[in-house]
């Protein structure tokens, strides 16, 4: 049981990082053309507005998690798998987590999984 607890916290923590994702982009409203990064300006918004505890509050926090998270999954061809992710949480309700006090979308956790996966990997 404890085993299925850390793994379920890290998850937690992971889609945490994932779904506070942001745009980089500085012009109002633009995604400068990139889908990843436009998902991820609409997702962080998201993600904030819930006012999660141990979510996050700050925008340029968000891009620069976001932008890490996308980097190392490319990185490991895994572009897909990130869109699939950033979509999913777009399109399923988020709540805040009863223990962890971090946004989550309990319909997105395998493509959480995936998606933390290749963003903690090293080449």
């Amino acid at each position: 049981m404890k085993t299925l607890t850390r793994i379920g916290m890290v998850l937690v923590l992971g889609m945490t990082l994932l779904a506070a994702c942001g745009d980089d982009d500085d012009s109002p409203g633009g995604d400068g053309g990139n889908t990843v990064t436009g998902t991820c300006a609409s997702t962080c918004t998201k993600s904030i507005a819930l006012g999660c505890p141990n979510g996050e509050h700050d925008q340029t926090a968000c891009v620069a998690s976001c932008n890490r998270q996308q980097s190392s999954c490319n990185s490991k061809g895994m572009t897909t798998q990130f869109q699939t992710y950033l979509d999913c949480i777009q399109s399923t309700p988020m709540t805040c987590g009863t223990t962890s006090g971090s946004p989550t979308s309990a319909q997105c956790v395998s493509q959480g999984l995936a998606v933390f996966q290749c963003s903690l990997a090293t080449d």
